[in-house]
């Protein structure tokens, strides 16, 4: 994925690879900070591994959003695949450090 908000712990961030996540529904103070885009991207309804108008719904969706609630910070993901191996996928590693650094950035040890 390439469209990400323009948020400040989205810096120097160019792509993400993304698997089998699930899209999000950003509401409230969140704000999205990574959307699907392109022409192959849908929700798989009915895990047939391709896509089928009527049953599927198109993309783009959001799949990771950010909240600053005054007391902390959140971050949700819609994928549970976070692993060694998705690290050195594309610039995943600095995606999390950024999130890391943006979660944690004014806290008390």
């Amino acid at each position: 994925m390439t469209s990400f908000n323009n948020y400040p712990n989205m810096t120097g961030q160019s792509e993400l690879t993304y698997n089998w996540g699930q899209p999000l529904s950003v509401w409230g103070g969140a704000t999205w900070l990574v959307d699907t885009s392109g022409v192959d991207v849908w929700e798989d309804s009915n895990d047939s591994g391709v896509y089928e108008a009527g049953v599927d719904e198109p993309g783009p969706f959001d799949v990771v959003a950010a909240a600053d609630t005054g007391t902390g910070r959140i971050v949700a993901y819609g994928d549970n695949a976070i692993s060694d191996a998705t690290l050195t996928w594309t610039n995943n590693d600095v995606f999390f450090r950024n999130l890391l650094r943006w979660v944690t950035e004014n806290s008390n040890p």
